[in-house]
């Protein structure tokens, strides 16, 4: 990550690159691709430039920090409360819902990091289908439109997310729940779509840090629909029998969901390790 300039030198050409696989930003001073594909785009330019390794840590660590420090804030400060249900039995943990948004300093935190790395949550999507595209001409009709799916279900998912972050499970419960339902169901949709896109056009077995990336989101995928269909049944059984405990382990495979979600997300530095993100 740094400042670079000493463009002409460099490359010493007026005429930009048609590379497919970089994303630019139209009007915004934003590119994502190559350093090559950088110094023809922004000829006699400075520009900032921060690496896909740095992208990922950013966007990963908002989130994961900000739900770490909700929980415990939640339970340091908050604890009778946080984990009261209305079955009134013995919890240690709280739900996702009541840390991010049941009290005003932690949803003060989770609010500032989900806005900030929102942004930036973008680039992948656009990074994604500017890689699929160029593969998919001789692949059939079934490919495009499962490119097509990828990249919505990647901004349905973000704008859950948003929403869930915007609507109070206090003040606007209903909103809330349906967001998060959105943001669950989509990501475990864009998750199978994505690796189904890797596998149909071959992009998980082309270099050593790919094949990383596709084990990894394999291993994350089966984690998240482990902790989702064990969520519905722990949410049932607390319901149904407010069992002692019952709804802290609930909580615990909710956290190990967003999680393992964060966890996916976080191989886009595998398969853009030699891409960054440049700001004129």
């Amino acid at each position: 990550m740094g400042w670079d300039d000493g463009v002409d030198t460099l490359l010493p050409t007026s005429k930009k690159v048609a590379h497919p696989e970089y994303v630019s930003g139209a009007c915004l001073p934003l590119f994502f691709g190559s350093e090559r594909e950088a110094y023809s785009y922004y000829i006699g330019q400075r520009y900032l430039r921060i690496e896909a390794r740095t992208l990922t840590l950013i966007v990963c660590f908002l989130p994961t920090f900000a739900l770490v420090s909700c929980i415990f804030l939640a339970l340091f400060f908050h604890f009778d409360e946080a984990t009261n249900t209305h079955c009134h039995v013995p919890n240690i943990l709280p739900s996702i819902s009541t840390v991010i948004g049941g009290f005003w300093e932690t949803n003060f935190i989770w609010s500032w990091a989900i806005y900030l790395h929102a942004l930036p949550r973008l680039i992948p999507a656009f990074a994604y289908n500017n890689v699929f595209i160029p593969r998919a001409p001789r692949r059939g009709r079934l490919t495009w439109f499962l490119i097509r799916l990828h990249a919505t279900l990647s901004l349905v998912e973000l704008s859950a997310l948003l929403s869930l972050t915007y609507y109070n499970s206090d003040y606007n419960h209903l909103y809330h729940v349906v967001s998060f339902s959105i943001f669950g169901s989509t990501s475990l949709l864009y998750a199978l779509v994505h690796l189904t896109l890797c596998r149909r056009l071959e992009l998980h077995v082309q270099t050593k840090l790919q094949m990383q990336a596709w084990r990894l989101k394999k291993r994350a995928f089966c984690l998240s629909v482990s902790c989702l269909l064990t969520c519905f049944y722990l949410f049932y059984r607390h319901n149904a029998y407010c069992e002692p405990y019952v709804f802290s382990v609930f909580s615990l495979f909710e956290y190990s969901f967003v999680l393992s979600n964060i966890l996916f997300h976080s191989t886009f530095r595998l398969d853009f390790h030699d891409r960054c993100l440049y700001i004129s």
